[in-house]
This record gives structure tokens, C-alpha cells and sequence, in this order.
């Protein structure tokens, strides 16, 4: 089996981005991200401060499908690993503007509830892939428990566990569920994995 390498990683980002249509835009060279990280604040969804660290976001219109990262793909500063299931959740995230269009992205900004059943469709990406490369399931108390600081109510997070709890059952016997994971994992079973 192969290993994950900074020029798989590189390859893979590019391979989803190509599949997908979507660019790629470090968060430090773009310099509207400083308003976007203002307003995520001030809508109380993120930190600004945590999401220009931490998160990355995905905007999409009609024409472009931008993916803003905290890190560049294949670099140091984040694990591989991580970096490959971040880039499975972004670009389901992309299906979800495919599938509900325009408005998905404005009532996922106002709506909380709708927000969080988002993220577990998308949580459930780093799930899958996750697990095809390792053979390991993420812990959904510890995956549901990072969309505190998207400041979701306890409530909200306990629901996602439960989402996450459900999935990890089938994730463990391998099952694929997501279009974006079954395209990444198609692309890393070429790469020799």
C-alpha cells in the first residue's frame, strides 16, 4: 500500500479540484478573507480570530467555486491526512450548493439546525476517508464536538454525535457513502492505496 506523500496530497487536491470545478485560494494571500472572517463573526456563526487559523470555507456562485484554506495543499503546517479529509468535506460541501443551489449557502448562514445537519453530511467525509486510509473510525463525540466552535447549541451537538454515531457503524464495515469520497478513493486506489 502506498503512502500518503506532500506530492500525492498535491495530486489529490488537484484531481478534486479538476473534477469539481473549484479553485483553491490560500486564506493569507486573499485579502477579502479578513471581511469574510468579520462577518462569519459578527453573524455569531465563527470566531473570526479561530476561523482565520483553523477553517476553511467554501463560497460558491453560478460561476466560480472557491475553496479558502488555512494551509496549502501538500505543505507542513497541517497533517497530510487531515489535509486529504478536508478537502473530501469542502468539496461535498460544492455538492450540496450543486444539489440546493444559491439558497443552501444563505440559510446555512442563518439557519443553525440547518447548518449542523450540513456538517454531518460533510463530517461524514472525513469519516470515510479517514477510515479507507488508516482502517481506523474517527471518533464521532470528538468530530461533533468541533462544530463548537461553529456555535452550535449543546442540543444541536448532540444530534450531530448521534448522525455520527449512526454513520460510524457503517464507515467501519467500509461503506462509502458520499459522492466526493467515492471519487477521491477511486483516485487514490490508482495512486496505490
Amino acid at each position: 500500500m502506498a503512502k500518503l506523500t506532500r506530492d500525492i496530497t498535491r495530486g489529490y487536491f488537484k484531481h478534486m479540484s479538476k473534477v469539481y470545478d473549484t479553485t483553491y485560494v490560500h486564506k493569507q494571500s486573499d485579502p477579502n478573507i479578513k471581511a469574510i472572517a468579520f462577518a462569519l463573526d459578527l453573524m455569531r456563526i465563527m470566531d473570526d480570530e479561530v476561523f482565520l487559523e483553523n477553517y476553511a470555507i467554501t463560497i460558491c456562485s453560478p460561476r466560480r467555486r472557491l475553496i479558502y484554506l488555512p494551509f496549502k495543499p501538500g505543505g507542513r503546517a497541517v497533517p497530510l491526512l487531515q489535509q486529504i479529509e478536508l478537502c473530501t468535506h469542502e468539496h461535498h460541501h460544492v455538492r450540496q450548493y450543486d444539489r440546493l443551489g444559491v439558497g443552501h449557502q444563505t440559510k446555512y448562514l442563518f439557519d443553525a439546525d440547518y447548518r449542523a445537519h450540513k456538517e454531518v453530511r460533510a463530517l461524514r467525509c472525513n469519516m470515510e476517508m479517514h477510515y479507507k486510509l488508516t482502517k481506523r473510525v474517527l471518533n464521532p463525540h470528538l468530530l461533533a464536538q468541533s462544530l463548537k466552535a461553529y456555535r452550535l447549541s449543546n442540543a444541536q451537538i448532540r444530534v450531530v454525535q448521534k448522525h455520527l454515531e449512526e454513520a460510524a457503524r457503517v464507515v467501519a464495515q467500509g461503506g462509502i457513502h458520499n459522492h466526493p469520497s467515492k471519487v477521491g478513493w477511486r483516485w487514490l486506489k490508482k495512486q496505490g492505496f
